[in-house]
């Protein structure tokens, strides 16, 4: 990558993962461990894609399961009630599950039995929802507001959306990237604009959000470049913009001053946050179209050459 090199939310890496969900079927899997080695779980909610704003995907609070307890996981339930395909991963928020399908819109389901609470209909799916001050967030074609009890919408906003990119929300606003090339703020409560910021091309990753910049990444209008874009948080203003050798449908993840992100071109990169500078490369050889996972000092990240 130059700096101007570097670097869907389809496929993400999960430090911890809950739960597991497949086209027209959903397990969950929990730890069934001996008597000796129960413990009294601590349940931390998932709210969004990547477990928080900065899309590390780790759930540091986790301590249920772990290496010693991993190869005692069973299923608990399953489902047979969500027609179509599941390409968007759930979100785990007070004991209910939230999961979007390709076909028949958003489920919500009781995650101890699987039972289901309620479902919306929507136009495709295929981005996680966000639940965040007692809203729900899901990009189902449009942006959409529901209560998260009964999937009741309270507001809609049809003008933006559509795409692979998951809502997030920060200090009451909403970042979403569109498949129109463009990078959009919105007033959390409202669903009304706050600020459009062009790309050069459709937005299928999942904003970033880390110390008052948002991250993205987007194709070029070029099958032989993306570009990752930082804009300010609060005016939408571009901060810097780097190139890769391929479209980055993979969503960047930002830990302590180091930006994360691979690329159809099959490299993982890492860039100075504040200022988009190359620090280093990897090369898989496949493309990357998974979202890097960030634990304890290590990068996990999925290619297409089959390996992790």
């Amino acid at each position: 990558m130059r700096t101007s090199a570097l670097l869907k939310e389809k496929r993400s890496v999960a430090v911890s993962l809950l739960l597991l969900l497949v086209i027209g079927l959903s397990f969950v899997i929990i730890p069934h461990l001996p008597a000796s080695a129960a413990q009294t779980a601590q349940t931390i909610d998932w709210r969004m894609f990547g477990f928080t704003p900065s899309h590390t995907h780790f759930n540091r609070y986790e301590t249920t399961l772990s290496p010693a307890n991993v190869s005692h996981l069973s299923k608990q339930w399953s489902t047979a009630t969500l027609p179509g395909g599941v390409d968007g991963a759930p979100i785990v928020v007070n004991s209910v599950v939230y999961v979007g399908t390709t076909e028949y819109g958003l489920f919500a389901f009781n995650a101890a039995t699987g039972a289901t609470l309620w479902q919306q209909p929507f136009s495709s799916i295929t981005s996680s929802p966000t639940l965040v001050n007692d809203v729900l967030y899901v990009n189902g074609g449009g942006l959409d507001a529901l209560t998260p009890s009964t999937g009741k919408v309270l507001w809609s906003n049809l003008s933006v959306g559509g795409g692979a990119s998951s809502p997030v929300v920060v200090n009451g606003i909403l970042y979403i990237g569109t498949v129109s090339s463009s990078m959009v703020a919105l007033y959390a409560k409202t669903g009304s604009l706050l600020w459009t910021a062009s790309t050069f091309g459709a937005v299928d990753t999942s904003p970033t959000v880390s110390n008052g910049i948002v991250y993205v990444g987007s194709d070029s209008g070029s099958a032989n470049n993306g570009i990752v874009y930082a804009f300010n948080a609060t005016t939408g203003a571009l901060v810097w913009s780097a190139t890769t050798g391929g479209p980055v449908t993979s969503s960047p993840a930002v830990v302590n001053g180091i930006l994360y992100a691979g690329s159809n071109d099959g490299a993982l990169y890492a860039a100075n946050s504040k200022t988009g500078a190359l620090l280093w490369s990897y090369q898989t050889g496949s493309p990357i179209h998974s979202s890097p996972g960030v634990a304890n000092g290590i990068v996990y990240i999925g290619s297409d050459d089959g390996n992790l």
